[in-house]
């Protein structure tokens, strides 16, 4: 079964369930996943080098086995345009860019998994 954890910084509790909502409608489509789990943690302080950061983000790290390109594709599409709904333009999603980060993710793991096999 598919999950997912998202940190978020400190959020109300209607802005987290709409974001672990549309993050979920984004996913479960493309991973033909009726169950995700998703665990939310909210932070107080981002640091950057060990010094606090000046700007907000979100990272989302989804672990759903081997996938196929253009599925990984799809997926980080349709998680940035969930957050960027939600949370709107102010929340930097490239520092580090986190749509990258999960293609980035997915790729290492299907490639685990198919040296191994």
């Amino acid at each position: 079964m598919p999950s997912m954890y998202v940190n978020v910084p400190k959020l109300p509790q209607e802005t987290k369930d709409t974001l672990v909502a549309k993050l979920y409608e984004a996913a479960a489509p493309v991973l033909k996943a009726p169950h995700i789990y998703t665990f939310v943690n909210e932070y107080e302080t981002l640091y950057e080098n060990g010094k606090p950061a000046p700007q907000q983000m979100v990272v989302a790290n989804l672990e759903a086995g081997p996938t196929k390109e253009e599925k990984v594709n799809a997926l980080a599409e349709g998680m940035r345009a969930a957050v960027r709904e939600v949370l709107g333009e102010d929340v930097p999603l490239d520092t580090p860019d986190v749509v990258l980060w999960i293609k980035d993710y997915l790729a290492e793991q299907t490639a685990a998994l198919l040296q191994g096999s």
